[in-house]
């Protein structure tokens, strides 16, 4: 494969909670609905790839252009005029790049506002984590938790971009969900994240090693509450399975490292106490179960002379430990 094209990631490892019972179907729709997540994710990825690399071209022709200056050219309006739509050409490549949905989002003007029946414990029961890893970073499932370890080595120009993490869903049945005089219900969890993420930056100079030296690593959190709707239920059917229809969904990006050009080792320390962004919803269904997706990814950029590592040796020994603890819901 050529080197800065996106990369997929490894085979999809998952746990189940063999305690908690979940059908065929249901097991199938969270498949595809990941697949298609990681689908898109790959898109998005593809349109940044798209414009660095207009970036990169158009710095080569900035240059060019300086030596015309410096060689008195007359024509520079029209150099320059070039220039401008040689990059425009490239961002209207990465607009059409289709980024396909994930999944059908009914939105909150739809959600149906009768309050469930009343129930006990509200705990949304955890039922699988699937993760995936790429480019040496790897994962392992133990007593304590998820382990990220190992790392990435990189020395080339063009961007390289990395992905790993994992997605945790939970069910609350409609049995054990606690009644609601507005019909809408607020879920705030926490997920556990031990350990640090040690980011380098080789040697730069502004005029012997004047090339980009990047390492940058962002903690991606994302909530999702989802019901499985039955085929006969009336709204357009994505797949041959149970349709999971986005009740709410919110999204929190952290920078853990953003070197450049910095020539040097730099630690990014996990709190520990890692509250997921809160949602609120009501319910397509009140006889359904509601799911709840937790999404926790770290997104890398290398560029030039740059390494990140999750771990010190390639072990889970000193490894980023992911834990998502159950919680119970809230009614609003």
């Amino acid at each position: 494969m050529a080197k800065g094209t996106t990369r997929k990631p490894s085979k999809s490892n998952q746990v189940r909670n063999k305690s908690h019972r979940v059908s065929k179907d249901t097991q199938q729709a969270l498949h595809v609905m990941r697949e298609l997540q990681w689908r898109a994710q790959q898109q998005r990825q593809k349109q940044f790839e798209t414009v660095g690399a207009g970036i990169r071209e158009t710095r080569v022709l900035n240059d060019r252009l300086m030596e015309w200056v410096r060689t008195e050219v007359t024509d520079l309006d029209d150099q320059i005029a070039a220039i401008n739509k040689q990059f425009a050409t490239t961002v209207d490549k990465a607009r059409a790049i289709r980024v396909t949905p994930a999944y059908y989002d009914i939105g909150p003007q739809d959600v149906d506002p009768n309050p469930a029946a009343p129930a006990r414990d509200g705990v949304f029961w955890w039922a699988s984590t699937d993760w995936h890893t790429e480019r040496g970073i790897n994962a392992l499932f133990l007593t304590d938790g998820l382990h990220f370890f190992n790392g990435i080595s990189y020395d080339d120009d063009p961007t390289s971009y990395a992905s790993v993490g994992a997605v945790a869903h939970f069910e609350l049945q409609a049995a054990r969900r606690p009644p609601s005089n507005s019909g809408r219900y607020a879920s705030s969890p926490i997920v556990q994240l031990f350990g640090k993420i040690e980011g380098f930056t080789g040697y730069w100079h502004w005029l012997w090693a004047a090339d980009d030296k990047w390492c940058k690593c962002w903690l991606h959190l994302k909530q999702t509450a989802i019901q499985m709707v039955p085929h006969d239920f009336g709204i357009p059917r994505l797949h041959a399975v149970e349709q999971p229809v986005v009740l709410a969904s919110r999204e929190q990006v952290i920078t853990l490292l953003e070197e450049e050009n910095e020539s040097r080792f730099k630690d990014a320390f996990l709190a520990g106490f890692t509250p997921m962004p809160p949602i609120e919803f009501g319910l397509l269904d009140p006889n359904l179960s509601v799911w709840v997706q937790l999404e926790i990814r770290f997104d890398i950029q290398l560029e030039g002379w740059s390494q990140i590592y999750f771990s010190p040796e390639n072990n889970s020994m000193g490894s980023v430990v992911l834990q998502h603890p159950q919680w119970s819901i809230q009614a609003l």
